[in-house]
């Protein structure tokens, strides 16, 4: 857009004016054009209809921004149909993915594709839908998810008090999800000294064709009931999802981890170990939200033969109020051969804590 004025308007300063108020104008228009963007369409089971724009679908939930009520999150099987001009790319569970625009049909809980590859149209059921990404959003940062709890337990025989904390933050985009969780807990008791452990998990999953993915792990630890003042753990994976769906997820997985043990009193262990591992995880978002994961790994030795460590941890989160929820978890760590510091070849246990997501 060009603005002309004579000298005498300059001077008058009427040409400004009038530049001012046609930009004025071309902002508008395309602010409101922006706004009118938002065309896509969710209907609810109650007959309620959405205009917003889709953010994504994981977990059972699909996030829709709206331009008067924010960003939503619906879960996934309170909709009854789902309209968007914009291209997306659909995960099903199944594995396979497909992408292009989708429109609403006669019957409900499910959808038409119409597939910007072939340009045929393909009737999807959404529970065969287990992730929907904007196509022109997979390099974009998407939301961080994060948690923080704090526990307390306290035994009157022997005047057991164990402070328990963890934290954590995770993100899922187009081709991968990264995720950073901490834990750390201290037990306090009459005639026993302190005990503290603590563990530091830093992974990247990056999302391949057919539910397969590979990963990288970074991991720090320390327990002193095992004798370990701290464990290092770099290494790689490659696994494959199970079972996908709007809420369920189960996925298995091996590889290799390079490991170094500081012990108490010790010289420094260096160690090569293979991976296996299993993680699942159940979702159910109907008041009051209740939540399972489990992850176990086995990492026999492939320096050190006939040495085998093990570590479970199973937990379960049942929503209180909205975003605030109590925990019940167990952990289990298991090793052949710990330091000769040592008070046991494994350490287990049950803790419960109130914490919050956001």
């Amino acid at each position: 857009m060009r603005c002309r004025s004579s000298v005498s308007d300059v001077r008058g300063s009427r040409g400004w004016r009038r530049c001012l108020i046609l930009l004025s104008l071309g902002t508008l228009s395309a602010a409101g054009a922006g706004a009118s963007s938002r065309t896509d369409v969710v209907v609810l089971v109650n007959g309620d209809h959405v205009t917003g724009e889709v953010e994504g679908l994981a977990q059972g939930k699909l996030s829709f921004r709206t331009d008067n009520a924010g960003t939503l999150s619906i879960e996934w099987d309170k909709i009854v149909s789902l309209e968007s001009r914009n291209r997306l790319q659909l995960m099903l569970s199944d594995g396979g993915r497909r992408i292009g625009s989708v429109a609403a049909t006669t019957a409900p809980r499910e959808l038409q594709l119409h597939d910007a590859k072939t340009g045929e149209s393909v009737i999807l059921p959404l529970g065969q839908i287990v992730r929907i990404y904007p196509i022109d959003e997979g390099d974009r940062l998407a939301r961080l998810d994060g948690y923080l709890t704090a526990g307390y337990n306290y035994t009157k025989a022997n005047n057991l008090q164990e402070f328990v904390f963890t934290g954590g933050l995770s993100t899922t985009q187009e081709n991968r999800r990264w995720s950073v969780d901490a834990s750390t807990a201290v037990a306090t008791q009459d005639g026993a000294n302190n005990t503290q452990r603590f563990d530091v998990t830093g992974q990247l999953r990056r999302f391949l064709p057919q539910r397969w993915f590979r990963q990288g792990t970074v991991q720090f630890e320390s327990n002193q009931e095992l004798g370990l003042d701290l464990r290092t753990s770099a290494g790689g994976a490659f696994g494959r999802y199970l079972l996908q769906s709007h809420d369920q997820e189960w996925a298995w997985y091996a590889g290799a981890n390079l490991t170094q043990e500081q012990q108490v009193a010790q010289a420094n262990r260096r160690d090569v170990e293979a991976l296996f591992g299993t993680q699942y995880a159940l979702y159910r978002f109907d008041t009051p939200e209740r939540t399972v994961n489990a992850d176990l790994r086995v990492l026999p030795s492939l320096t050190d033969s006939g040495r085998i460590r093990s570590a479970l941890t199973v937990r379960c989160r049942y929503e209180i109020v909205k975003d605030f929820f109590f925990e019940l978890s167990l952990y289990g760590t298991y090793d052949n051969r710990p330091g000769p510091d040592a008070k046991s070849r494994s350490d287990y246990g049950t803790e419960t804590s109130l914490g919050f997501s956001f």
